[in-house]
């Protein structure tokens, strides 16, 4: 893996700044600096082996450590010039880690690792013991806590070439004053802070973070890390409530799909093209100009298979009743026998099949239980206070996206409805309806911690290749799921369209996101992707340039998300699947930009196509692209004659009756159908919620066919640029919508 070199060191005051976190408390502020005195100051010059060796007072005893790191051969790098992060325990945590490792030893009766692991002086005599525990701790790059968000990956591998996790959590602490007496509140309880802790590998919390030196940086840790690359299987393993689905995905072979992690054929990609780049301010960074901004680009450095697991635990399934459990026979699901015929009741199709086969009973419902990304809790759907805040109808209207999952030719809805204006209820897979407008199936409900089911004691649940979700009832791709609950118009974020968007942090990053730390470019950063590298999507590379943009707050785009596609381009990708068979009618979100200094939206010719390509050649040369009508000219603006939008708030309805308003209006949204185009929704504003996107003349949809689609089918839209100049294809979304919703009374949110 490439290495680069830091151009720049963080400002400790931004460091500082941006993980000394705001406190939640009953009385007064308690910043992670005032927490831990001394945590951050200003490199004065002294390196990662000067800090080690430094005041025991400030900085704590590592003798210990410095020793394994001698013996490992790593003290003269600790010395000299470089950018490293060090994770440094001190002497108390590598007591407690011999101590352990010899008390396990005993448990298995394992003399050799007796011998090793009989105190620190034993541990010296072993340089492969000492080489492991130190290349466990140092890497190769900076990697500031302040960069951490939430749960993740660290951003690069440790010397041992394995990838770390951490996991935030909420630590509780009393205040005290100057004579160590608790500080009360007014009502007399005792004054308590919150504040955000990380916990490295599931194993150590960071207990001093961001102390910078002139070669690196150096977190404080309160226990060794255990060397681990731990994916997904093993994470669930792990937790003695998950042994019904742990041993579910290995009878059906899911397991080893789940252990899947990097693209061993994706290409390195070179320094000035990667975000590493941004974030040193590097000079030689590749930039997309637009008639009004500038857009920095970034590729993924590596390409990761990640997924998410919805699991019900073992206590859960115990006593678990439903339509399907009664079909069954059964008394509560206790074993992996239990499930299958569960299963067996959901899809009676795949009953007998060997467990192994994508089509048995048991691995069509775990399939259906897997996304192929990672999302966390927060991360299902636009959760962004600036965004949804613009949600002026989020009482009424949820806000939700559409994910394929591992069973082929299946999606899944997940949805956030709001508790108030401003806050969310929870987050629901395969919920049809609101509570204030009819709720028409409630969903399943995914547990925001595992705290919801008294999991407590460690467990987490992320792991380098994803995690799981605790849900509340088990998840069937049924009649009722699919020609029910997603019979609707299904408005498919662009963003959610491949999961290597997801699965790379391109989608939901947000313009102006504080831990960008006031860095324009990470701002205004675009991801670019490989061809060939991209699920769902090809394209002609020496023709098309192609981005998954950051959340932009004011810009007329559903959620703020938003693909752009530009150059003389000719792209393609497959549909998420239908739920069921039917007639469909397929549109494409635009901006036109029409009367604004942006005059390069282009012309362009949409072709739809069933198949599935043998391979890259087959996908151009020899299918047959049926062309979907006539080039759409995207540059126009709603208000042009072939388009024919008027405003709903157009000041030739003023003299009208709200009755006749209303004629009106509708009469035009019918017009406008017939000449293959649709207003934008009422229930998303842009601009802070000054207008509803209804309202933007520029800001339509465009029909880009109606088919008869099958559910078990793949289907392709092809865009093909015709102008004799590059042009840009923005859009935000696209929507999918049965025949029974388009001939309907299709409502206008």
């Amino acid at each position: 893996m490439r290495i680069y070199l830091k151009r720049l060191f963080k400002s400790v005051v931004m460091a500082s700044a941006v993980l000394a976190l705001a406190s939640v408390q009953t009385s007064c502020a308690d910043l992670w600096g005032e927490q831990h005195p001394g945590t951050y100051y200003t490199n004065n010059g002294e390196t990662i082996a000067d800090y080690l060796e430094g005041k025991v007072e400030n900085h704590g005893d590592f003798s210990y450590f410095i020793a394994i790191l001698k013996e490992a051969n790593l003290w003269g790098q600790m010395r000299t010039y470089g950018t490293y992060t060090c994770f440094a325990p001190d002497n108390a945590a590598i007591q407690k880690y011999i101590e352990d490792r010899y008390r396990e030893a005993e448990e298995i009766n394992n003399s050799r690792q007796k011998a090793v692991f009989e105190s620190i002086e034993t541990v010296l005599q072993y340089h492969e013991v000492c080489d492991t525990i130190a290349k466990t701790h140092i890497f190769n790059n900076l990697m500031f806590a302040s960069d951490l968000n939430g749960n993740g990956v660290l951003q690069h591998p440790n010397l041992l070439d394995r990838y770390v996790v951490y996991n935030s959590y909420a630590d509780s602490v009393r205040l005290y004053d100057n004579d160590n007496n608790v500080i009360k509140s007014k009502d007399g309880t005792d004054s308590i802070s919150i504040r955000l802790k990380y916990l490295i590998n599931m194993q150590a919390s960071i207990i001093a973070a961001d102390d910078t030196v002139q070669n690196g940086v150096v977190h404080r840790l309160d226990k060794v890390l255990r060397s681990s690359n731990q994916f997904l299987p093993g994470l669930m393993k792990e937790n003695p409530n998950l042994s019904v689905f742990y041993t579910g995905l290995v009878v059906t072979g899911l397991k080893d799909t789940l252990e899947q992690y990097y693209d061993d054929t994706y290409p390195e990609i070179p320094y000035e093209w990667t975000e590493q780049a941004l974030r040193d301010n590097y000079d030689g960074v590749h930039t997309n100009p637009t008639s009004y901004e500038t857009d920095y680009i970034a590729m993924p450095e590596k390409r990761e298979y990640k997924f998410t697991m919805f699991c019900m635990p073992d206590t859960a399934l115990a006593v678990y009743s439903d339509y399907y459990t009664r079909m069954a026979g059964l008394d509560g699901i206790h074993t992996v026998n239990d499930l299958r015929q569960y299963a067996e009741a959901v899809y009676p199709a795949g009953a007998g099949l060997p467990d192994t086969s994508r089509y048995s009973s048991l691995n069509k419902l775990l399939s259906y239980h897997i996304l192929p990304c990672w999302l966390s809790y927060n991360q299902f759907n636009t959760s962004q206070k600036d965004i949804t805040k613009n949600h002026k109808k989020w009482l009424e209207f949820d806000i939700e996206d559409f994910f394929e999952t591992l069973l082929p030719h299946s999606i899944m809805r997940i949805s956030t409805p709001a508790k108030t204006a401003d806050s969310p209820l929870g987050i629901f897979i395969n919920r049809k309806g609101t509570a204030k407008n009819g709720l028409e199936a409630e969903g399943i409900r995914i547990a925001e911690t595992a705290d919801e089911y008294n999991f407590t004691g460690g467990v987490t649940n992320i792991c380098v290749n994803g995690g799981y979700h605790y849900i509340d009832k088990l998840l069937t791709y049924d009649d009722y799921t699919r020609n029910e609950v997603l019979k609707c118009r299904m408005r498919i974020m662009a963003c959610t369209l491949s999961p290597d968007f997801i699965n790379s942090g391109g989608r939901g990053r947000l313009s102006g996101d504080p831990s960008n730390g006031g860095n324009a470019k990470l701002n205004a950063m675009v991801y670019a992707y490989k061809s060939g590298y991209c699920k769902n999507f090809q394209w002609v590379e020496d023709q098309t340039r192609f981005f998954v943009r950051y959340r932009n707050k004011t810009f007329g785009t559903l959620n703020g998300d938003e693909i752009t596609v530009r150059g003389t381009y000719d792209i393609a990708f497959r549909l998420p699947p239908v739920p069921s068979d039917g007639n469909y009618e397929i549109r494409i979100w635009n901006n036109s930009m029409a009367g604004t200094s942006v005059q390069d939206r282009g012309i362009v010719q949409f072709y739809f196509h069933q198949g599935t390509p043998s391979d890259a050649n087959d996908f151009w040369r020899n299918w047959n692209w049926i062309p979907e009508d006539i080039p759409v000219d995207l540059r126009l603006g709603g208000a042009d004659a072939r388009i024919g939008m008027i405003l709903d708030d157009d000041d030739r309805y003023n003299d009208m009756t709200e009755t006749q308003k209303e004629q009106a209006i509708d009469a035009n949204d019918r017009s406008m159908r017939n000449r293959g185009y649709m207003k934008a929704m009422d229930s998303y504003y842009s601009n802070n919620g000054d207008n509803p996107l209804r309202h933007d003349a520029n800001c339509y949809r465009k029909i880009i066919c109606n088919e008869y689609m099958e559910a078990n089918t793949d289907y392709y839209i092809r865009m093909r640029q015709v102008w004799e100049e590059d042009g840009v294809l923005p859009f935000s979304f696209i929507e999918i919508v049965p025949k029974s919703i388009y001939e309907g009374n299709e409502d206008k949110h």
